[in-house]
């Protein structure tokens, strides 16, 4: 018997989804850099992309990090050009977030970039079975960290404070 049969016969299940998540991290990543990101960088462009004009420190909470490590952040961002910095016009200390047309685009991208690599995942799949297949995943995820409709979300140190904003 080979090791990789010994594995599924002690975890049917471990292995197939560290290896498809593994797959999946790889090629996220590989996306990302072809458009001249790091992960997390992403997600702060997401979350500038639906919050356009926010504060540093709104996005650090929405993302549930430090202001000092969203700020590091933003400052590559905007030297590579996917954000623009603008001063509060009542407030010169207070500045927004906006996403430039180059961090747009890249946004755009990405989507269509990731939407193809799950379209090859799922190739073979019916419409129902997708379906299926995600509210599976959905069901395990809630199972392992408690968090019911988390919609990529990190877990929270604070359940009672996974609200939307």
């Amino acid at each position: 018997m080979e090791k990789t049969d010994k594995c599924r016969e002690h975890f049917p299940l471990f292995p197939t989804v560290n290896y498809l998540s593994r797959l999946s991290k790889d090629n996220f990543r590989s996306v990302l850099a072809d458009n001249g990101l790091f992960i997390g960088q992403d997600e702060i462009l997401f979350t500038v992309l639906f919050n356009d004009g926010a504060k540093p420190s709104e996005i650090a909470k929405k993302l549930d990090t430090s202001l000092a490590s969203i700020s590091v952040s933003l400052k590559r961002l905007e030297k590579a050009g996917f954000i623009e910095k603008k001063n509060d016009e009542s407030d010169g200390r207070v500045c927004h977030i906006y996403i430039s047309e180059k961090g747009r685009r890249s946004m755009e991208k990405i989507h269509g970039d990731l939407r193809a690599y799950e379209e090859s995942i799922l190739k073979g799949f019916s419409e129902d079975e997708k379906k299926l297949f995600r509210s599976y995943l959905d069901r395990a995820i809630f199972n392992a960290c408690g968090v019911e409709g988390y919609s990529y979300k990190r877990p929270v140190k604070n359940k009672e404070d996974n609200t939307d904003e």
